[in-house]
């Protein structure tokens, strides 16, 4: 039999840190006796952005970033959906793709990663067909991958560091803004846990 533990995990000041900022919890935090995980819901004070996450004993953190689609009040113009995990990424690293979810005006992606250095590798094209598209950094230890969307798959993109040893990946869908992807592929540079 596994005990249910008497406090909850701690995690890592990353709730503390949104509430702090205004987020407020869309559910009540809940603890899970199975899993014996506490799972939060938060929402930004403008109801935009959503994280959902859940820390386990051993200090694995689940999360995910999302914004709904949203349509203006002129003109109908839609803003896609869209939704990022940054599971078992490090708090700051996590909390500098959320501010980076604000900002305005988005940075131009390519742009963004040539000035700190990064290569744009070759494109892998199949029948003319762009299939990846990828950047990675000066050192190496880090890359980021655009995949298009096609018949069979909804496209998207993928973030992956290594940091002190560890190799981190971030998956987020196709229109997961540009200043999310840039911040988890260089914030993460410089952080350690």
């Amino acid at each position: 039999m596994n005990p249910t533990p008497t406090a909850p995990p701690e995690t890592g000041g990353l709730t503390e840190s949104l509430t702090a900022r205004g987020w407020i919890h869309t559910k009540p935090m809940s603890l899970d006796p199975q899993w014996r995980s506490v799972r939060e819901s938060l929402e930004d004070p403008d109801g935009r952005l959503h994280l959902d996450a859940a820390v386990y004993p051993d200090g694995h953190l689940v999360a995910h970033l999302s914004a709904e689609a949203t349509r203006s009040a002129a003109g109908g113009l839609i803003t896609p959906g869209w939704m990022a995990d940054l599971s078992e990424w490090p708090r700051e690293a996590i909390l500098a793709a959320i501010t980076a979810a604000t900002a305005e005006p988005e940075p131009d992606l390519p742009d963004t990663l040539k000035q700190a250095g990064w290569e744009q590798l070759a494109d892998i094209r199949q029948a003319g067909r762009l299939l990846e598209r990828s950047w990675t950094s000066p050192d190496g230890s880090a890359s980021l991958t655009w995949a298009p969307a096609d018949d069979h798959d909804l496209g998207g993109w993928g973030v992956i560091r290594e940091i002190d040893g560890e190799r981190l990946e971030a998956n987020a869908s196709q229109h997961t803004p540009p200043a999310i992807l840039t911040a988890l592929a260089l914030t993460a540079a410089n952080t350690t846990e």
